[in-house]
C-alpha cells in the first residue's frame, strides 16, 4: 500500500470514529435530554398529587371539625344551656329569689360560654396555616377517649420534628384515619400511639389490640382503598409507612418521616 493510499485509510478512519462520536453524543443527548424531561414532569407530577393531597386534607379537617363543633353544640353546650333554662324557669314557677339556683345558673351559662370559646378557636384559619400536630392529636385522643370510643394512650416527649405545616397536616389526617379505622372495626380494648425523635427523624407507632386482619387479602380486595391512600400520602411527604396485622394478633402501623 502506497504511502498516499494509506494517508486516505488513515483520514477515513479518523472520519469515520469523528461520524460515530458524533452519532453517539446525540444520542447520548436525546438520551439524557428525554430522560430529564420525563423527570421533570414525574416531579411536576408529584407536586400536583401533593397539592391535591394536601387540599383533601384540608377539606376533611374542615369536615372533621365541623362535624365536631355540630356534636358539641348538640350534646355538650346544648344540655348545659337546658339545665340553666330549667333552673331560671324553676325561679320563676316558684315566685321567689333562690340565691343557690341563681348561683348554679350562672356556673352553667359561664361553663357554655367557656365551650363556645373553645369551638370558636377551633374555626380559626390560622389552626391550618400554623398546624400544631402534637396538640391536634392530643385533642383527637381526648375527644374519642370522652366519648367512650376507645381506649387511646399519647406517648411522646413533647416534641415534634421540624416538619412543614403542610406535611403535618397530611400526617395528622393519616394517623387520624387510621384511629377512627380502629376504632370503627377492630374491636380494640387499647390503642397506643408513640412519637419519638431520633436521627433526625420522627417515628410514629399506632398499635392495637383487636382482632387484626389479613393484610395481603385486605389490600388485593375493595377494603384496602383506605390503606393504599395513607400510604400514598406518606410516600408524598418523603416518608415511609409499614403495616403489620394477622388474624387475632391486632394491628401495627409504623410511620417514618425525615427532617428536611
Amino acid at each position: 500500500m502506497s504511502p498516499s493510499t494509506e494517508v486516505i485509510v488513515v483520514i477515513i478512519a479518523v472520519i469515520l470514529i469523528l461520524i460515530f462520536l458524533g452519532i453517539m453524543m446525540l444520542v447520548m443527548a436525546v438520551y439524557y435530554g428525554n430522560r430529564r424531561r420525563r423527570m421533570e414532569k414525574e416531579k411536576a407530577r408529584m407536586l400536583e398529587e401533593f397539592d391535591k393531597q394536601l387540599l383533601q386534607s384540608k377539606l376533611e379537617m374542615r369536615e372533621q371539625t365541623f362535624a365536631f363543633i355540630s356534636e358539641e353544640i348538640h350534646d355538650n353546650v346544648g344540655q348545659i344551656l337546658g339545665l340553666a333554662k330549667v333552673q331560671l324557669c324553676l325561679m320563676e314557677e316558684r315566685g321567689q329569689h333562690n340565691p343557690e339556683l341563681i348561683r348554679d345558673a350562672k356556673e352553667n351559662l359561664g361553663k357554655a360560654m367557656s365551650e363556645l370559646r373553645d369551638l370558636a378557636r377551633s374555626l380559626n384559619s390560622d389552626r391550618i396555616q400554623q398546624f400544631d400536630l402534637l396538640k391536634n392529636l392530643e385533642e383527637e385522643v381526648y375527644r374519642i377517649n370522652k366519648n367512650g370510643l376507645g381506649k387511646i394512650s399519647l406517648i411522646h416527649n413533647g416534641h415534634v420534628s421540624d416538619i412543614r405545616n403542610e406535611q403535618k397536616l397530611i400526617l395528622f389526617r393519616v394517623i387520624q384515619e387510621s384511629l377512627h379505622n380502629t376504632v370503627k372495626h377492630a374491636q380494640a380494648s387499647s390503642i397506643q400511639i408513640k412519637m419519638e425523635e431520633k436521627d433526625h427523624q420522627l417515628a410514629i407507632t399506632l398499635e392495637d389490640d383487636g382482632k387484626g386482619f389479613d393484610v395481603n387479602q385486605t389490600m388485593q380486595s375493595g377494603n384496602g382503598l383506605g390503606l393504599r391512600n395513607m400510604q400514598k400520602r406518606v410516600d408524598l411527604i418523603g416518608g415511609t409507612f409499614k403495616l403489620e396485622s394477622s388474624p387475632g394478633k391486632g394491628t401495627k402501623i409504623n410511620i417514618t418521616v425525615y427532617n428536611e
